[in-house]
């Protein structure tokens, strides 16, 4: 009989024996990568700008931006990675500066108000000061503006991709067709100024710079040469947006 008796108290014992090793397997693991979990959310830095560099890309507002410059202040300038839609410079062919341009009051209105309040937050009014063209007798860039979303001028475009040391009239880079306003800069930097759409297509694009007249504006074309005398102002073309962003979440 005592077997019988003390039976049931070992399987008991055992029992509960078995429970405690099952919890203290399920709860050890999970404090574990509690512990681990927390470990790296500390490692997160606060600011973006130890992790990236001027030519990385990153994702803000559903967009891939490539870093064109950083800043002391943790603030980057930024342009679209490739062309996000296509629209005329102006929505009719008349004289206009970047100022006074439709895709000015666009970008800074519509297309500004896409971004989440916590990302509008981000991005930062930047002075914007447009050069004249000075091959085609100082077409006039218009007055500065303070901007929030923008495109880049030609200087920035040399600057940024490259070309700038092509930069001046009567250089070797700088090639006339048989039209005496047709001319562009061609380089070994043309590659660098190529941009494409959603389909992976090369395309040109527009800069706010003017061109050979005040009714038009300066263009990359699909194959990178940047198109000193323009594109009448109506005319649809590839859209890269520029901004300056805060680093700091």
């Amino acid at each position: 009989m005592r077997k019988y008796f003390y039976a049931p108290i070992i399987m008991l014992i055992c029992g509960l024996l078995a429970s405690c090793i099952s919890v203290s397997e399920v709860v050890t693991p999970q404090a574990e990568i509690y512990e681990q979990q927390m470990a790296t959310l500390s490692s997160i830095p606060t600011s973006t700008s130890g992790s990236v560099e001027v030519g990385d890309t990153i994702h803000f507002g559903g967009l891939d931006w490539r870093i064109l410059e950083m800043h002391d202040d943790d603030t980057a300038l930024l342009i679209t990675e490739n062309i996000i839609f296509r629209s005329a410079f102006h929505n009719t062919w008349e004289s206009v500066t970047w100022e006074e341009s439709d895709i000015r009051a666009y970008l800074n209105s519509i297309f500004l108000d896409e971004f989440s309040n916590g990302e509008r937050r981000r991005i930062l009014p930047k002075h914007i000061h447009t050069p004249d063209n000075r091959w085609y007798l100082l077409t006039p860039g218009g007055n500065d503006t303070t901007d929030y979303v923008f495109l880049l001028c030609s200087e920035e475009v040399v600057r940024f991709f490259g070309g700038g040391e092509a930069w001046s009239p009567g250089s070797e880079s700088l090639y006339a067709s048989s039209h005496s306003r047709q001319w562009w800069v061609c380089d070994e930097y043309n590659v660098e100024r190529m941009a494409f759409n959603e389909n992976g297509e090369a395309t040109w694009w527009w800069l706010r710079s003017p061109g050979f007249d005040i009714d038009f504006a300066v263009s990359v074309s699909e194959y990178g040469r940047i198109h000193i005398d323009g594109s009448g102002v109506h005319t649809v073309g590839g859209i890269r947006p520029a901004l300056l962003l805060n680093l700091t979440p």
